[in-house]
């Protein structure tokens, strides 16, 4: 290769993997009220059909509550800017959390990536919600079907792009700004 070329060419940008930047955890095992009803005193619980368009959508009729300890609350509460992604299901869906949408936690068939400090949560959601990273993950499902099965130990591996931090600062206000 020329020294020109290789002037000219753009680097790969560098990656890291997911688990560096950010914690992952599965939702919560839990029972919901059977009718639909929302209990007094409960908590709202997302599952794969209140993900829309990289969206949580707003509780609905066909919302799960349950009451759940405050012990349970305090590891599984979602917080702004949590990535939600499918761990089953049949097509990959990733969904940024508004702080709209909270309290809430997170159903057993979603795994809740938590990005660290100094991660831009936008960041980690647009990588997760493109096609490329939601086509990532699929490749990470251990199913023999074409159902998706993915654990956080698995999803920890990706390699996500690592921007610097102006950049990080860019997508982020997006992404954040999409949300409004």
């Amino acid at each position: 290769m020329s020294i020109t070329r290789s002037v000219h060419s753009p680097s790969p940008p560098p990656t890291t993997s997911l688990g560096r930047v950010a914690e992952i955890f599965a939702g919560l095992a839990t029972r919901v009220a059977a009718d639909g009803a929302r209990p007094p005193n409960a908590i709202r619980i997302i599952g794969l059909a209140d993900l829309a368009d990289g969206q949580v959508q707003p509780p609905g009729a066909a919302s799960a509550w349950a009451d759940l300890l405050p012990e349970m609350m305090a590891r599984h509460a979602l917080q702004p800017g949590d990535v939600l992604l499918a761990a089953r299901g049949s097509q990959p869906k990733a969904a940024w959390v508004p702080e709209a949408v909270l309290p809430a936690v997170a159903s057993a068939n979603l795994l809740v990536v938590r990005p660290r400090p100094g991660t831009r949560p936008g960041v980690v959601f647009a990588y997760l919600a493109s096609e490329q990273g939601l086509a990532m993950v699929r490749a990470l499902s251990r199913s023999a079907t074409d159902q998706l099965s993915i654990t956080a130990r698995d999803l920890a591996t990706l390699d996500v792009p690592a921007p610097p931090r102006a950049a990080q600062d860019t997508i982020h206000d997006l992404i954040e700004a999409s949300e409004r």
